[in-house]
C-alpha cells in the first residue's frame, strides 16, 4: 500500500476510496488527502527501481511526470509540483480548484510486465483563524452553583472540530459539564472548576486555539470558627498562644478584631498563614478583651464567635471576715475565718502573730478556686489564738496581704475569787482578787461599811484594832458567771474539835492529831507537850508536824509510854490566838491471842475513872458558865487558864 505524506499541518485522519470514478471507470485502492489553501501536500509513493517513467494526471489532464531523471509540471501545475523519482508528487500553493482526483501511472520501458499505479482524492480545506472563547456574563467571577455557558466563537469559519481545555487538560468529560458544538455548558459551575479556559477548533488539515478566559466560581463564606491552641491560664509576660480563624468558602480573606476595634499595631501580634492565624508573644494585660476574626469574599463576610483568652490576673482586694464577731469563749465556741481575693492561680497562707498556721486538729483549712477563696476553721478557739490573724495571698504575679483581724476571745477567771488579809505596815491590807478572766472580772469589796470596786483585784488597808467582829466580803461577777468570798474576823476556828477527846494506842501504832480551821484568817500553827509544863514538840523522824494556813496535824509514829501525856496546839492569826487539847491515853502492849492483858484490864478501870472525872468536869463548866464566872488569863498561869476555861479565846 503507498504511504501517504501530507504537511505538517494537517490532523485530519487519512480515508481510503473504495470506488473512484477515473476516466469513466472504477478505480480501487484509492486514498483521500487533505490540504490547505495556500499549503503544500505530498502524495508520497515508493515505486520500483526498476520503473522510467512516472505520470501523473487529473480528469484525463497531465499534471506533471518524471523521465530521465527530471521532473516535469504541465498546464496549471507549472511551477507548482514536482515529481521526484520515487513517483512521489508535491504540490504547493494550493487552491480550492486543486481539488480533484490524482491517478499516477508508472512503468518500466523495458519491460511492459513492470507497471504501478495509485489514486488519490485531493480535498483543500481553509486556513482557521483563532476563535473566541466567550462566557454568558460580564464577569468571570461566579457564585458557586450558577450555571455558566462558554462559546467558541469561529465567526462562520468551516470546523469540523471543537474542544475545551481547563490547564490543557480536557475539560467535556468532568461532572456538571456538557460540551456541545462550540458551547460548554456548567451545570451548575462549582469552585472544583475554577480555572483557565481555552477552546480549539479544527479541520482535517488545520486547528486553531482560542483567547483565554480565567474563570472563578467563589463558595460563600460560612461556618467561621474562631479556636486557641491552648485553653488554660495563660500568665501574662510568660505564655504565648495562637489563635485559628477557620472558615467554609474560597477565595477567603481574613481581618481581625479586639474589642470591636481593628487589632492594634502591636508587635507582639503576628499573622501568618493569609492572616488565618494570629500568634500572640507574649501575652500580656492588653489582651483582656474579646477577640473576633471575619472571613470575607466578594460575595459575602461572617465574623466568628468571641473568644476571650484565659488570661491570669494579679491577686487584688484580699478580704479576710469572721462568722462570729461577737466574744468566742476559751474551750467552748468554735469560729470559721474567710479570706476572699480577686485573681488568678492564688495560694492563700494564714498567719497569726506572723507565725505561719499549720493544719491541726484546731485549725482545719480548706480553699476553693472559684472565686478563689480560703477558710480557716479552729475549734475550739484558746487563749493562744489571741492576737492579729492575716491571710497572704499570692500568685505568679504578686502577693497581697489582708488587713489584721483579732477575734474577741472569753476566758473565766481561774478557780473562784479570793478573800485575803496581810499585814503591812500601816495595819492590815484587805485584797479581793479574781484574776485571769478576759474580759476582766469586775471585783467589788466590802468591809466595814466600804464597797471599793475594781477589775482583777481591789486592795484596801485598815488599822488593825477595827477589825475584831467584822467581816470582809468579796464578790466577783464576769459576764453573768458570780463568785463570793467571805473572811470572819475572829480567832481561829475548828468546829467540832473537842478538847475533852482521850486518845487510846497501842505501842508501836501510829497516831495523828489534827486540827482543822474555818477557811477564813489564815494561821501559824506551834503544838506543846504540856506535861509537865509546855515545851515546843520537837520536829524529828519520830515526832512530825505538817500544817498549812488552815490546817495542822502531830504526826506521832510508833508509840512508845512516855507518849502518854497531853499535847497542845496553837493557832494564831492577826485577831488572835486558840487553843487546842489532845490526850493520849497510856499506850497497852496488843495481845495476838485476842484475850484481855492486864494491862489492858487496867486500862478499861482507868479509862472508867477518867470517864467519872470527865462528867464531873463537865458539869462543873456547866455551872460556871451559869454564873459567868469570868476567866481573866492576865491573873492566871496558861495552864490554869486552860483547866479553868478551856474554850476561852486569849487575845494576842
Amino acid at each position: 500500500m503507498p504511504l501517504i505524506t501530507v504537511d505538517k499541518q494537517y490532523t485530519g485522519e487519512e480515508k481510503k476510496i473504495d470506488e473512484i470514478d477515473y476516466t469513466g471507470g472504477a478505480v480501487s485502492g484509492g486514498y483521500i488527502v487533505g490540504g490547505t489553501v495556500g499549503q503544500y501536500v505530498i502524495f508520497k509513493e515508493t515505486v520500483s527501481v526498476y520503473i522510467d517513467l512516472v505520470t501523473w494526471k487529473y480528469n484525463n489532464s497531465l499534471v506533471g511526470e518524471f523521465y530521465n531523471g527530471t521532473s516535469e509540471c504541465y498546464n496549471r501545475y507549472i511551477g507548482r509540483c514536482r515529481v521526484s523519482r520515487d513517483g512521489t508528487l508535491r504540490l504547493y500553493n494550493l487552491t480550492f480548484d486543486d481539488e480533484d482526483i490524482y491517478h499516477m501511472a508508472a512503468k518500466s520501458e523495458e519491460d511492459a510486465n513492470i507497471t504501478e499505479e495509485s489514486t488519490y482524492e485531493l480535498r483543500v480545506y481553509p486556513a482557521l483563524n483563532a476563535p473566541v472563547l466567550d462566557v454568558n456574563s460580564t464577569s468571570h467571577r461566579f457564585v458557586s452553583g450558577t450555571y455558566v455557558r462558554l462559546h467558541c466563537n469561529t465567526s462562520s469559519q468551516n470546523v469540523t472540530d471543537y474542544s475545551f481545555k481547563r490547564g490543557g487538560k480536557d475539560i467535556c468529560k468532568e461532572r456538571y459539564v456538557t460540551c456541545r458544538d462550540s458551547y460548554l455548558y456548567f451545570q451548575p459551575m462549582k469552585a472544583v472548576h475554577n480555572g483557565s479556559y481555552t477552546c480549539a477548533i479544527g479541520n482535517p488539515t488545520t486547528y486553531n486555539t482560542s483567547n483565554t478566559l480565567q474563570l472563578t466560581a467563589t463558595e460563600p463564606v460560612s461556618s467561621v470558627k474562631l479556636t486557641s491552641d491552648k485553653s488554660g491560664l495563660l500568665w501574662p509576660g510568660r505564655d504565648d498562644v495562637a489563635l485559628y480563624c477557620a472558615a467554609e468558602g474560597t477565595n477567603l480573606s481574613y481581618s481581625w478584631s479586639l474589642q470591636g476595634a481593628p487589632l492594634p499595631q502591636d508587635p507582639r501580634y503576628v499573622l501568618r498563614k493569609n492572616n488565618s492565624t494570629l500568634r500572640i508573644s507574649p501575652v500580656n494585660k492588653n489582651d483582656n478583651g474579646a477577640f473576633t476574626c471575619t472571613a470575607s469574599n466578594w460575595i459575602n463576610h461572617k465574623t466568628s464567635k468571641q473568644l476571650v483568652l484565659n488570661l491570669a490576673s494579679e491577686v487584688s482586694a484580699v478580704t479576710l471576715t469572721s462568722n462570729n464577731s461577737g466574744l468566742l469563749w476559751d474551750g467552748e465556741d468554735s469560729v470559721s475565718l474567710n479570706c476572699s481575693a480577686v485573681g488568678s492561680g492564688t495560694d492563700f497562707l494564714w498567719k497569726l502573730n506572723g507565725k505561719t498556721i499549720r493544719q491541726d486538729s484546731r485549725y482545719r483549712i480548706t480553699q476553693k478556686g472559684s472565686p478563689p477563696s480560703s477558710n480557716l476553721t479552729i475549734s475550739p478557739v484558746r487563749k493562744s489564738d489571741s492576737g492579729s490573724f492575716s491571710c497572704t495571698v499570692s500568685n505568679k504575679i504578686n502577693i497581697t496581704m489582708s488587713k489584721e483581724l483579732t477575734l474577741r476571745l472569753a476566758w473565766r477567771p481561774e478557780g473562784e475569787i479570793r478573800c485575803s488579809v496581810e499585814r503591812d505596815r500601816h495595819g492590815v491590807e484587805l485584797d479581793c482578787s479574781w484574776p485571769g478572766g478576759e474580759p476582766a472580772a469586775y471585783v467589788t469589796q466590802h468591809f466595814n461599811g466600804v464597797i471599793v470596786a475594781g477589775r482583777d483585784k481591789v486592795s484596801t488597808s485598815f488599822p488593825q484594832y477595827i477589825l475584831q467582829g467584822k467581816e470582809l466580803i468579796c464578790r466577783g461577777e464576769q459576764l453573768g458567771r458570780t463568785s463570793e468570798c467571805i473572811v470572819q474576823f475572829e480567832p481561829p476556828q475548828a468546829p467540832g474539835h473537842d478538847n475533852s477527846s482521850l486518845i487510846k494506842a497501842d505501842i508501836g501504832s501510829t497516831v495523828v492529831l489534827t486540827v482543822n480551821l474555818i477557811p477564813a484568817l489564815p494561821a501559824e500553827f506551834t503544838w506543846y507537850r504540856l506535861t509537865p509544863k509546855p515545851v515546843p514538840v520537837p520536829d524529828n523522824i519520830r515526832l512530825i508536824v505538817e500544817s498549812s494556813s488552815f490546817m495542822s496535824r502531830l504526826r506521832i509514829r510508833d508509840i512508845r509510854p512516855e507518849d502518854a501525856e497531853k499535847y497542845e496546839c496553837r493557832a494564831k492569826n492577826i485577831i488572835g490566838t486558840q487553843y487546842f487539847l489532845f490526850e493520849i491515853d497510856s499506850p497497852v502492849e496488843s495481845n495476838p491471842s485476842g484475850g484481855l492483858s492486864g494491862g489492858a484490864l487496867a486500862g478499861i478501870v482507868i479509862g472508867v475513872i477518867f470517864g467519872l472525872n470527865i462528867i464531873i468536869f463537865t458539869t462543873v463548866y456547866i455551872i460556871l458558865r451559869r454564873r459567868k464566872t469570868a476567866c481573866d488569863p492576865t491573873k492566871q498561869t496558861c495552864i490554869q487558864c486552860i483547866h479553868a476555861c478551856p474554850r476561852q479565846i486569849i487575845l494576842s
